[in-house]
């Protein structure tokens, strides 16, 4: 019985973790959308300039769209580009943490569940 008692433990602090890392990840979501319309506008604006540039001759042709991406990180304001990334990598680790937690509260389940056909058995 020991035993279904601390998974359920590990099971409530799992919970908990996980409620607290999804806030964080809804926040970090919330920050997030007006940086990326704002980063999302300046690469438009300035795929835009590009392709005025290549249409009035001043440049040959567009480059490829990595390309032009990159060029376009070069002249974005580097507070703008450091928040989307800091961010977007914020992000990605609670992403990674939370399915984390949810394989290992799955596992926990699992044990219990084990637990309790083994103790229904023994009845």
């Amino acid at each position: 019985m020991s035993e279904a008692v601390e998974q359920r433990h590990a099971l409530t602090a799992i919970a908990g973790e996980l409620d607290d890392l999804c806030s964080r990840l809804a926040q970090v979501q919330r920050d997030l959308e007006p940086v990326e319309r704002e980063y999302e506008q300046f690469v438009a604006n300035f795929e835009l300039g590009l392709w005025r540039k290549a249409e009035s001759g001043e440049i040959k042709r567009l480059p490829g769209e990595a390309l032009r991406l990159k060029m376009a990180h070069l002249e974005m304001p580097a507070e703008l580009l450091g928040r989307r990334e800091g961010l977007r990598q914020s992000e990605k680790r609670l992403i990674k943490r939370i399915s984390t937690l949810k394989a290992a509260a799955d596992a926990r389940r699992s044990v219990l569940s084990a637990l309790k056909v083994e103790m229904e058995a023994t009845q």
